[in-house]
């Protein structure tokens, strides 16, 4: 004779299963399996859940519920339940139903279940990281100017409202070096362009991303470098940059390295022209 949660428990260790196995299967609480398996059926949420849980673990288990149910329900019937004590003898086990112990088996997730999905969610993330690579190279391309196709005697335009357009009385100097731009940083150095035919400016984000206004004679275009990306920008006259992070990009004009604009999160303008 035996109590009905030994017998539970004897009838689960026999098919190596464990509370939580059967907590996934049967969606039923390890904490109230256990309850049952100890016979604290005071620690179950009332009497009609009681008989739901046994009947559902007695059939997973391949038992016989309904005489295990028809126990449980002579403890609730007892007027005294603190000194009911329950016994009896064991059921007789109906023969487990292939279909559903096939059902548990598949139910368990297999080693290389796991490896694949280790795989399948590593390999979504380093496409992830491409693809978003790949995107922020793409936004750094900007429509250039071709020397060659433009008119030497072109008026520039202005191109960026944070940057002023020379006048007669702000004449940029024949050294070569930028014209008054409106920065927001202080302290803005440049380094007057090179004697040649037209201007190419290589921008190169080596420290950080950062986002680029460029007007060149007067055709405008924005972008994002990524860090690590460069971009080379070409003109006939004159080459106006906005740099939303001073401090992340290197240029050089013309071959020459150029002193920074400013450090990292500064926003600075600046114009670089042909010397005449």
């Amino acid at each position: 004779m035996e109590e009905i949660g030994k017998y539970l428990k004897r009838a689960r260790l026999d098919r190596k299963l464990s509370l939580s196995d059967i907590e996934q299967d049967t969606k039923i609480s390890s904490r109230y399996l256990k309850a049952l398996e100890e016979d604290d059926f005071n620690a179950l949420p009332g009497r009609t859940y009681a008989i739901g849980f046994l009947r559902t673990y007695s059939r997973y288990l391949s038992l016989d519920d309904q005489h295990l149910v028809d126990i449980l329900k002579g403890f609730y019937n007892k007027d005294d339940q603190a000194e009911a004590f329950l016994v009896m003898k064991p059921p007789t086990e109906v023969p487990a139903d292939p279909e559903a112990m096939s059902y548990v088996n598949k139910r368990k997730l297999q080693p290389w279940k796991v490896l694949f999905l280790v795989l399948l969610v590593g390999g979504l993330a380093v496409a992830g990281v491409l693809y978003y690579v790949g995107t922020g190279d793409q936004s750094g391309t900007a429509q250039t100017n071709n020397p060659s196709s433009q008119d030497p005697t072109q008026t520039p335009s202005s191109g960026d409202d944070n940057t002023n357009t020379p006048t007669p009385g702000n004449t940029p100097s024949t050294n070569g070096t930028p014209s008054n731009t409106q920065t927001d940083t202080p302290n803005n150095p440049t380094t007057p362009a090179t004697q040649t035919e037209g201007l190419e400016l290589l921008i190169s984000a080596d420290y950080g991303n950062c986002w680029i206004k460029v007007t060149a004679d007067g055709q405008t275009t924005d972008f994002t470098l990524s860090k690590g990306g460069s971009k080379t920008i070409v003109a006939n006259e004159y080459i106006t940059i906005k740099l939303g992070s001073a401090g992340a990009v290197r240029l050089t004009l013309n071959g020459q390295e150029q002193p920074a604009l400013g450090q990292i999160g500064d926003v600075v303008s600046t114009t670089y022209r042909v010397e005449q």
